[in-house]
């Protein structure tokens, strides 16, 4: 039911089957509920796995350009979130039953929300983004940093205005580059990373690089350099596997996106400013440190620092014809910083 399609038009759901279907399922209790449909006919539990269809179709249909679809498959999955961390919280159950619908948000929800808050379309991604909310709201309590618990506190249920999410995928852009400018200034206050690695890379960082490769007009030029600072900040907590690979591939899109060439190079730069690994050249050093630092040393000679060198220098052509080269001061200013450390 919940794919079901019109006998009458031509790539149309039909809603008088597929509605009811998905609000079936946005109910806590019931057959057609999602604990309903987890059990077997006996009564007894089969457990989440039996649900990973209809879930999927749920993710799905998300990405409809439908919005009555697409919002009542949202109230779906947020009734998967409800009925997981009470079934986790039954003590009626036994453990290994309890652990089952963790297990069932940690490797087959999450997975599909990274892969759609990475969606370009903007109106798409905000349901993902919310969705990764609620599930840190409602796992704010567990340890397992595949469950992004410890993102709960960016939300504030007390102050909308303050709360990083909603913010974030709020239609105002004031809005956005308010909640990335809290981001960043939570960050910078304390030394010690405030999130997991888990939750830098696969929310924190994907939402601040979004703004700067979808940058169209010039209302949007505060936003987008708000994000880049947030970005910036974020890859001061990343390892250097991590980091590497941003770095990288914000200079490799360089020149596959000449329309954000502007924001790419500030984006750059502020990777650049926030490397804070060790590197050791010489042989004098103890053996750990010696080990990454000289793995470190070596990415940097051979690979970014001539990648960032090449694009110390810009090209314009003028009114004449003539090529006329200058010298970009940020990255200047960039790579003397990276020397310095």
């Amino acid at each position: 039911e919940a794919n079901a399609v019109s006998t009458k038009y031509v790539n149309e759901h039909d809603y008088e089957r597929i509605l009811p279907a998905l609000n079936s399922l946005g109910t806590e209790s019931g057959d057609d509920s999602w604990f309903g449909l987890s059990k077997e006919t006996s009564g007894s539990i089969a457990g989440p796995r039996v649900l990973l269809p209809l879930l999927y179709t749920c993710f799905h249909l998300l990405y409809d350009a439908d919005g009555v679809v697409s919002r009542v498959s949202n109230k779906a999955l947020k009734c998967v979130v409800t009925t997981c961390i009470e079934r986790a919280k039954d003590e009626d159950l036994d453990e290994l039953s309890r652990n089952s619908w963790i297990k069932f948000i940690e490797t087959t929800f999450i997975p599909s929300l990274k892969i759609g808050i990475m969606t370009k379309d903007a109106s798409i991604r905000r349901s993902f983004v919310l969705l990764f909310s609620h599930v840190a709201r409602h796992f704010g309590d567990y340890d397992s940093v595949h469950l992004y618990g410890d993102l709960k506190s960016l939300i504030r249920d007390d102050d909308q205005d303050l709360d990083f999410f909603l913010n974030v995928t709020h239609v105002q852009l004031h809005r956005r580059a308010r909640a990335f400018n809290r981001l960043r200034k939570t960050l910078t206050s304390s030394d010690e990373p405030l999130f997991s690695e888990q939750s830098y890379v696969n929310v924190l960082l994907p939402l601040a690089m979004h703004p700067i490769y979808e940058y169209s007009s010039k209302t949007e030029e505060a936003y987008v350099l708000e994000a880049i600072a947030a970005a910036g900040e974020i890859c001061r907590h990343l390892p250097w596997s991590k980091y590497n690979n941003t770095l990288q591939t914000a200079l490799n899109n360089l020149g596959r996106y000449p329309d954000q060439e502007r924001f790419l190079i500030a984006m750059m730069c502020s990777i650049i400013d926030a490397f804070h690994f060790p590197v050791e050249t010489g042989e004098s050093a103890d053996s750990a440190t010696k080990t990454q630092g000289n793995g470190v040393w070596r990415s940097l000679k051979n690979r970014i620092i001539p990648k960032v060198e090449s694009f110390l220098i810009k090209e314009k052509t003028d009114k004449s014809g003539a090529t006329v080269k200058s010298l970009r001061p940020s990255v200047t200013l960039a790579l003397m910083k990276l020397f310095q450390k």
